[in-house]
């Protein structure tokens, strides 16, 4: 991809006591925080300058000239995209493992498959134009906040060949930020109705098992990522004399891949990409997404490989007893491959259980097998019959045929009232 590090106009806009150069002839700009659009007009950027969005709050913030990026495009391209997550996925998973030097990332490429999917309608809504013509990209200030990423899109690594671009950042708010979007802090007393009795005893008993040794429970019960179902398995786990622990580890966020292994994948998975890609989007976007895509699995096979010594150093033998069990809803493939295979070398269960309710939403459950949690799991345990039915097909799972349909946590009840069956069992253990 051509570099063009030399040709965008980056701005930080905190260390700016006058407008932007060349912020005042832009054509359109994208942006999707409502504080940097604010700093931005301070700044110059002329108010009947077209604002392409994505963003629910900058829609409906009521300014003019907004236009929706999502309205770009076709209702026809969306059920498109959605319709061959499982081909796509399936596809790059068949090509990475028919590579023996990178057949042990199959499941983190293909995973990327869904996660790279909304980047990609992203970019169809991009136009020649929008390459062509001078655009100002505005983004939320650079920082370690996790809320960063709510409040801008990929536009900059979606333009970042176009000789026109202007990108600038300002500082935001998050808390003001979400305050434009409705109540950013719920009331005490609904906090404490939805967490319900289960939330604090359940942190009660992870304290208490903290405080004691191993060897005064039964086994060790290891919880690596919570839900609502996760917090009442361990809940009554924990009162059974088993002890809790959740997992504290993390690998760095390095990227120390070696270049064979990334000249591999590039030379296996290009065209598939590409491909795929040139579907639904203009020339110029194709080799962006596609170079977005291989910087996020390289990360995460990075992790993978950093993945490979915690989990060696959690099953060693100077860490004896080992755990038990662990539980998890939402497993990411980098943490849990090399996770499995130690784990089943201890002989210690791994419990997977669904993550959310936007699978219980219309067709969404189907197209998203690759993160079904049995991909990993020895047990998975699910919402309901239909669910389970999808994970007993899922083309991803080869080994787990041990699904439970339990319902849903309690918490959701104590939001939606009864469950429609009233009949149906209780969580099952």
């Amino acid at each position: 991809m051509q570099d063009t590090t030399d040709k965008t106009l980056t701005r930080d806009i905190p260390n700016l006591a006058s407008p932007v150069e060349g912020l005042q002839s832009v054509q359109a700009a994208f942006c999707d925080s409502l504080e940097v659009l604010s700093v931005a007009y301070d700044q110059g950027l002329p108010r009947d300058t077209p604002i392409l969005t994505s963003s629910p709050a900058v829609l409906l913030s009521g300014a003019r000239y907004i236009e929706s990026l999502e309205a770009r495009v076709p209702q026809e391209t969306f059920q498109w995209a959605h319709s061959k997550i499982n081909d796509f996925c399936r596809t790059i998973e068949i090509a990475v493992r028919a590579s023996p030097d990178i057949e042990p990332y199959a499941l983190v490429a293909a995973q990327k498959g869904i996660f790279i999917t909304p980047i990609m309608l992203r970019a169809a809504s991009l136009t020649e134009h929008d390459y062509t013509e001078s655009r100002a990209v505005l983004l939320a200030e650079e920082n370690k906040s996790s809320d960063q990423s709510v409040f801008e899109g990929p536009w900059a690594e979606l333009l970042s060949s176009s000789e026109k671009m202007i990108i600038l950042r300002a500082p935001i708010n998050p808390t003001k930020e979400r305050s434009r979007r409705g109540e950013s802090v719920t009331p005490l007393l609904k906090r404490l109705k939805l967490a319900g009795p289960e939330r604090f005893a359940y942190r009660a008993v992870l304290f208490f098992w903290k405080m004691l040794p191993r060897s005064l429970s039964r086994g060790e019960i290891l919880i690596i990522k919570e839900n609502e179902l996760v917090k009442e398995t361990a809940l009554q786990l924990g009162l059974r004399g088993y002890g809790l622990r959740r997992f504290e580890g993390q690998p760095n966020r390095s990227n120390l891949l070696a270049e064979d292994i990334r000249k591999t994948f590039r030379r296996t998975l290009s065209s598939i990409l590409r491909e795929h890609f040139q579907n639904i989007l203009i020339p110029n976007a194709v080799e962006h997404v596609v170079e977005i895509y291989f910087d996020q699995i390289f990360l995460e096979i990075g992790q993978q490989q950093e993945w490979e010594q915690i989990w060696e150093r959690e099953f060693s033998v100077k860490s004896s007893p080992h755990p038990v069990a662990i539980l998890t809803n939402f497993p990411n493939p980098e943490c849990f491959v090399p996770l499995r295979k130690y784990a089943r070398n201890a002989q210690c269960l791994i419990a997977g259980f669904q993550h959310g309710v936007s699978r219980e939403i219309g067709w969404a459950m189907e197209q998203f097998e690759i993160i079904y949690e049995n991909i990993f799991s020895d047990l998975l345990i699910v919402y309901n019959e239909r669910a389970k039915r999808v994970a007993l097909r899922n083309q991803f799972a080869t080994e787990c045929r041990q699904i439970e349909a339990v319902g849903m946590p309690k918490d959701y009840f104590r939001i939606c009232g009864p469950r429609a069956n009233k009949q149906a069992p209780p969580i099952l253990f």
